[in-house]
């Protein structure tokens, strides 16, 4: 009876050991390609509790973000920590916010994840709520676009669907697939 708890000890120490053995290697790993990503695009800068305002060629403002965290990086890729984002049109249409935030580098899109929050209005002028997992500002051709799934509400309308485009202006807005409209009517 002894020997048979020696040897069960034995193999569930060795099991043990090889579960660690193991663990060491996947976190190995991951630190490797965490090094890798962090040395092929270093942090220049970093701003805490930013207010940055990007501007086109002609000086004037593309949008305004307030963020937590501002990141600058060699590539001149920006990464936003909690970014809230206005000031994309002249009226000031939509107001977005997510836990992160993306500038590619030499681009003109402002990509958003991790579960975007969208405030604005519906073409008609009310106002309107919702939330998408992705959103991309794309600056030059002045429009806001999803492909993941997009519920908006308010006024007595909700609608689903998969991907949105909509103009920055907020007088144009689409859902593109399998597209849900309910609507209570206020009478």
């Amino acid at each position: 009876m002894k020997r048979g708890r020696r040897e069960w000890l034995l193999a569930l120490l060795l099991g043990g050991a090889v579960v660690v053995w193991l663990g060491s290697l996947i976190g190995q790993g991951e630190q490797q390609r965490s090094e890798t990503i962090t040395t092929a695009d270093p942090a220049r800068y970093e701003v805490l509790g930013a207010d940055w305002t990007r501007t086109d060629a002609e000086g004037a403002p593309s949008f305004r973000v307030r963020a937590e965290r501002l990141t600058m990086h060699a590539s001149e890729r920006v990464a936003i920590e909690a970014p809230r984002v206005r000031g994309l049109s002249e009226n000031d249409s939509w107001s977005l916010s997510a836990p992160i935030g993306e500038v590619p580098a030499d681009s003109r899109t402002l990509r958003l994840s991790d579960g975007v929050r969208i405030e604005g209005s519906w073409p008609d002028g009310a106002a309107l709520e919702g939330e998408t997992r992705e959103l991309i500002v794309a600056l030059k051709e002045r429009e806001l676009r999803s492909e993941e799934a997009v519920t908006l509400r308010g006024d007595g309308r909700r609608m689903q669907g998969i991907g949105m485009l909509a103009d920055i202006d907020g007088e144009r807005l689409r859902l593109l697939d399998k597209v849900r409209v309910q609507y209570d009517d206020p009478r």
